[in-house]
């Protein structure tokens, strides 16, 4: 998988020798393999702010003293600088900021979530390992050997010592399935690099005292500036569940500019883990945040309940479920998911349009308007205030049938800048469906592709076409409507949010 930022390759240190630290390659890394294995790199870039970019990458493959070919960890976040062109960029590694652990160091985890521009340089935000898992149960980290080349056989002795022999970790196998503990990071990026990183919120043990088998896990997913300089980071953590078992919840950080070292973790209220197999959640994230402290996210409910999108301002009692706020879009029992807010407290996600009757059902890409409302140039309000729209609805052109706008059919909204461009995903029925409707048939074999949807700056309320519901309608045009989202297609690739 390769990461792209208009369509060009940008670089990782992965790709590179001189990419890995010294321990690294002291401890069996010969070379990154270059003939079979060629371009072993699985990167994708998560963020552009400015004259950043950021992502996160996996090892390359390497030719070793064992003649194995292993991976230095699984993923690392990265980022790149530049100044004048994006592509001949300083790439810079985000290694786990944890001392004292050679094992964490060398093989354990980072990932780049997201990133804001401060005042002290860009802020960089994601997860990182910061201890060893439990492996006393091997059971539970063993490879199916039925999977992997069972010839080679599987010495629990030597998986047991990977994380005390760190210079060696690369010339056993058994290593390459080491687990850990990970927690929620920063990194700060300054003009000379990386000037400041460190962990944040506060963590539990790093295995379950009655539970061996299982770990401390957290992330930040996003991140924002308050009106007061101050950041505030989303994602999750993990709570302990009346001493029963470890859970991932979502969860808010927040800390001063100035001490980026000190970070206060709150649980999001409303969204409580509670024991017992019938409980309304198995765990819960947030994903979103915007400079208001509003903050977006899933619920996800065990085998018999649905995955609920929510919305939850700092300070406002508890967190408010979609389906319960719009549900003309949300029916009840639908799954949803809320994936990003921008400043104007506009909501980007997807929804469920169908009963799934024990089979996945078919979703599409939402927008919904907490609290404020869009105005178009002459400032006549287009989207109000507290409703949702199917984004299907808004790029609706009700022109011919082979129209652009009815070529695409979109799935899936993941992320939404302050100026109001959405990043999505979407299905490309080349030649258009056979009518405008929301099910309508694609006579040849659909396709994903990464689109772009940007507001047209004139576009009223009456540009609003809503697509019918039954997908046997005959066409009719009825003329006029340009839609309120322009739609630009960008390739049979994954499109993330950016700032």
């Amino acid at each position: 998988m390769i990461a792209l930022v208009n369509d060009q390759r940008i670089a990782t240190k992965a790709d590179e020798l001189s990419g890995y630290t010294k321990e690294q390659q002291d401890a069996g890394l010969s070379s990154i393999d270059s003939t079979e294995y060629h371009y072993t790199t699985d990167a994708m870039v998560n963020g552009v702010v400015d004259n950043y970019n950021f992502g996160t990458t996996s090892s390359a493959l390497f030719t070793n003293k064992a003649k194995l070919h292993p991976r230095a960890f699984e993923k690392r976040g990265f980022v790149n600088t530049f100044t004048t062109n994006p592509f001949t960029a300083t790439p810079l590694t985000l290694l786990p900021p944890v001392s004292g652990d050679a094992f964490v160091q060398t093989m354990g985890q980072t990932t780049a979530n997201d990133a804001v521009k401060t005042a002290d340089g860009l802020l960089v935000v994601g997860s990182s390992s910061f201890a060893e898992s439990y492996k006393q149960d091997i059971d539970r980290h063993k490879p199916d050997l039925n999977d992997v080349n069972a010839e080679l056989g599987f010495n629990d002795a030597t998986y047991l010592a990977c994380a005390t022999n760190p210079t060696s970790v690369y010339n056993h196998w058994e290593c390459q399935f080491s687990t850990f503990a990970n927690e929620a990071a920063f990194w700060l990026i300054g003009n000379n690099g990386i000037t400041k990183s460190g962990v944040i919120g506060s963590t539990l043990a790093a295995v379950d005292p009655d539970h061996d088998h299982l770990s401390f896990q957290a992330s930040a997913q996003a991140v924002a500036l308050k009106a007061d300089g101050n950041p505030i980071a989303v994602g999750y953590s993990t709570t302990d569940v009346n001493n029963d078992f470890y859970a991932m919840q979502a969860a808010y950080f927040t800390a001063s500019a100035g001490n980026l070292s000190s970070w206060t973790r709150t649980l999001i209220p409303g969204l409580s883990i509670k024991p017992g197999d019938d409980r309304d959640f198995t765990y819960t994230i947030a994903n979103g945040v915007n400079s208001q402290s509003v903050i977006v996210g899933d619920a996800k409910g065990n085998g018999e309940k649905p995955q609920r999108a929510f919305i939850y301002k700092v300070g406002d009692g508890s967190a408010k479920f979609l389906d319960q706020l719009v549900p003309s879009i949300f029916f009840n029992n639908s799954n949803s998911n809320a994936a990003a807010i921008n400043n104007n407290d506009q909501v980007v996600g997807w929804v469920d349009i169908q009963a799934s009757n024990g089979a996945e059902a078919r979703h599409r890409a939402f927008t919904y308007m907490a609290n404020s409302s869009i105005k178009n140039a002459n400032g006549d309000v287009v989207l109000a205030a507290n409703k949702a729209w199917m984004l299907d609805d808004l790029t609706n052109d009700n022109g011919a049938a082979n129209s652009i706008a009815n070529s695409y059919r979109i799935m899936d909204a993941t992320g939404i800048n302050n100026a109001g461009v959405i990043a999505a995903t979407a299905y490309y029925c080349k030649g258009g469906y056979e009518n405008l409707s929301k099910l309508a048939r694609c006579s040849v074999t659909e396709q994903q592709v990464a689109v772009k949807l940007v507001p047209i700056a004139n576009a009223t309320v009456s540009d609003i076409q809503e697509r019918a519901n039954d997908d046997e309608q005959p066409f009719k045009r009825s003329g006029g409507s340009l839609g309120i989202l322009a739609l630009t297609a960008l390739g049979f690739i994954g499109f993330r949010r950016r700032k």
